[in-house]
């Protein structure tokens, strides 16, 4: 099992303080399905690959949520929460 790949995203609020959003992306690179570990639910999180194209959205429902990523081509994809600036490369092997 590879370790998780993990990013904190920073942006800046309107009143001036800071929110830190962390998400862990394991394994990495992956096959067919990958775990998103993220410390609050109800966010959404975009798929995209190289060109910036969404590809896949998925509504984070629980803590870890399990992405399905066997209908797309081997490449590398960049998952990112909605709204927020910052995100974590995934590469997905054929």
């Amino acid at each position: 099992l590879a370790s998780p790949a993990a990013v904190a995203a920073t942006q800046a609020q309107d009143s001036g303080a800071t929110m830190v959003v962390s998400m862990s992306i394991y394994p990495n690179p992956t096959m067919n399905s990958a775990t998103v570990r993220m410390a609050g639910t109800g966010a959404v999180l975009g798929i995209y690959n190289m060109m910036g194209a969404r590809v896949m959205s998925v509504r984070v429902t629980q803590p870890t949520v399990q992405l399905d990523l066997s209908g797309l081509a081997g490449g590398v994809y960049f998952v990112r929460q909605d709204g927020k600036s910052g995100g974590v490369r995934v590469v997905k092997l054929n």
